[in-house]
């Protein structure tokens, strides 16, 4: 489950490989909002993972541009606490003034966020700083060129995969970071009132060459998620996923414990691979929560890789699901008993 130049033109999804198009340099920049609607908003993300240690690391930034505010966000989690309170670090400024001409993707806040873009769509340096209890000094190198999904009529989101080095300093410990993780980012409106999401992002890699990236939604009379989009990493080049499906095993209180995948692309291969939660956290966003899970992956070759898995709920629909479970449980008990 290729990779390309570094800092070669960007891609569009085209006929199962992945063609030259469509981004540019002002997609790094801050997108001018296609419409005055409030809710609209953009995101920028990077992920990177310590697997020695089970650590996730997660650096996100919410901008709503027609309002002005910003929410920058650090999340470092591991296997010893799933909720805020007990993670080794986390951050969120909620409802930050946004500053006028902010860019993206090169910018330094006061409050310690910080993001250099090196070269464009291509190579970014990471920081953040809060004092004794953490410096965060990441470098990320794009394996390939940033993939878009729906670039049109001033909307879009991309995704790109990447080489992750440096340190982080959690409470005067150092830790290194060297491995392959994501980047992305959206522009689109993202409203409050969504109750019903139920939607996936997926992603793992042993390799600059062997990996998957994938987004998924649930339909209810589904078994499984449904994969809307994605790619391979593969020695030919980054091959686009057709259709495929996500399945993820969960506890009795509706935590994931573990993920498959299975994934169709254009020459009729199937690829499959296997991940294990080894440690997860319930992310606060908006209008969403998230389990984070960090995820060892087996893949068919034998080799393992680490990512992500993102379950995205909006909370009414993961008490349901929670609800079920657990009548599913008692009913069980009482059928030992």
């Amino acid at each position: 489950m290729g990779s390309r130049a570094a800092g070669a033109p960007s891609s569009s999804l085209f006929h199962g490989k992945i063609s030259m198009s469509i981004l540019t340099n002002a997609d790094d920049l801050t997108h001018p909002p296609a419409n005055d609607d409030p809710y609209w908003t953009e995101t920028v993300w990077f992920g990177a993972n310590v697997p020695e240690r089970r650590l996730g690391v997660n650096f996100f930034m919410l901008l709503r541009t027609n309002l002005g505010i910003m929410v920058p966000s650090l999340f470092v989690w591991g296997p010893d606490g799933e909720e805020i309170w007990s993670m080794p670090y986390q951050r969120t400024l909620w409802h930050a003034l946004m500053p006028k001409d902010h860019d993206a993707t090169n910018f330094k806040l006061p409050s310690g966020f910080e993001v250099e873009r090196i070269n464009w769509l291509d190579e970014y340096r990471v920081r953040f700083e809060d004092g004794d209890r953490i410096k965060l000094n990441l470098h990320f190198k794009s394996l390939s060129p940033a993939v878009p999904y729906g670039v049109k009529n001033g909307y879009g989101h991309l995704d790109q995969y990447g080489h992750v080095t440096g340190e982080i300093v959690l409470d005067g410990e150092r830790i290194s970071v060297d491995c392959l993780d994501m980047r992305d980012r959206t522009w689109a409106p993202r409203r409050e009132t969504s109750q019903t999401a139920r939607i996936g992002y997926t992603y793992g890699a042993s390799s600059p060459t062997s990996g998957f990236q994938i987004a998924t939604k649930w339909y209810d009379d589904e078994p499984n998620d449904r994969v809307m989009l994605g790619y391979l990493l593969t020695p030919n080049g980054n091959v686009v996923i057709r259709n495929g499906a996500r399945f993820v095993d969960r506890d009795d209180e509706g935590r994931p414990v573990g993920v498959r995948v299975e994934l169709a692309t254009d020459d009729g291969e199937t690829h499959v691979a296997h991940g294990k939660v080894v440690s997860r956290f319930a992310m606060p966003t908006t209008p969403y929560f998230v389990w984070m899970s960090l995820v060892e992956w087996e893949f068919p070759d034998g080799s393992r890789g680490w990512g992500q898995d993102q379950d995205t709920w909006a909370p009414a629909k993961f008490r349901e699901v929670r609800r079920a479970i657990r009548a599913e449980k008692t009913l069980r008990g009482r059928m030992k008993a």
